[in-house]
């Protein structure tokens, strides 16, 4: 007996953990290992297999299956709403008040606090930190303040 030698079962249950592991670990890999696992060991109740052999099987399916497959999956689980891209320049956010959190020079970029979040932004005077600025229009991800 091998190093290897692992039952239907072995394979089975490595395979479920694989795929479950999927859910923690970000990039849909793991995924296609617990696969290749699955097929092995359902192919072994069915054929029983030397070790070298199912070996092969289990990098040959995982393998397969990564570099064909994987490219659909973000298509399948990716859900409805797909990302849209913000349009280069905006006037939603006109006039709303925001807070310098580091200095702006004159022309020059700075950050304020805007919405509770920390954004760039530029404008044509200086602005000091803890100033209270409005918002102009946004260029990108840029505001504009006056």
């Amino acid at each position: 007996m091998s190093a290897l030698s692992m039952s239907p079962y072995s394979w089975l249950i490595l395979g479920a953990f694989l795929v479950l592991a999927e859910f923690f670990v970000p990039g849909f890999i793991i995924f296609f290992f617990g696969v290749g696992c699955l097929i092995t060991g359902l192919l072994m109740f069915l054929f029983p297999m030397p070790d070298w052999l199912q070996l092969i099987v289990f990098i040959a399916s995982s393998v397969v299956l990564l570099f064909t497959v994987r490219k659909y999956m973000p298509n399948i689980f990716g859900g409805r709403e797909r990302r849209r891209e913000l349009p280069d320049e905006s006037d939603e956010f006109a006039g709303e008040p925001a807070v310098v959190a580091e200095d702006i020079p004159a022309n020059g970029r700075g950050k304020v606090t805007f919405h509770g979040s920390l954004w760039e932004a530029t404008s044509d005077v200086a602005h000091a930190k803890g100033e209270n600025v409005t918002v102009q229009s946004r260029k990108n991800l840029v505001l504009v303040v006056k």
